[in-house]
């Protein structure tokens, strides 16, 4: 089975995704420590000490940083597609395959 070529507009888009996703992912992470630094007062839960953390801390930490992650996730993606139609006068490529095609 042949291998479709990627048309290099595809890959850029690719790139430009996932750079707008590792960047907002490195913001949030600051933003959620220093947001839980000041309502609680204290360090984030540490995954190397999670079994010696409360329980309510442990989940309240992970929901923050599950919601926090979506939200950044949604904007990062919904604005580098903006950024990218105004660059480009076109909305971004996607292709998405169905769960268990090929």
């Amino acid at each position: 089975m042949k291998k479709k070529k990627q048309k290099p507009e595809s890959m850029l888009w690719a790139i430009v995704a996932a750079g707008s996703a590792m960047l907002a992912g490195a913001i949030v992470q600051k933003a959620l420590n220093r947001g839980w630094r000041a309502v609680t007062h204290e360090d984030p839960p540490n995954v190397k000490q999670l079994p010696i953390e409360l329980w309510r801390k442990a989940l309240s930490f992970t929901l923050a940083s599950a919601i926090t992650a979506g939200l950044a996730t949604l904007l990062s993606q919904r604005g580098a597609a903006a950024g990218w139609e105004k660059v480009t006068g076109k909305p971004p490529i996607r292709k998405l395959k169905a769960p268990g095609r090929s």
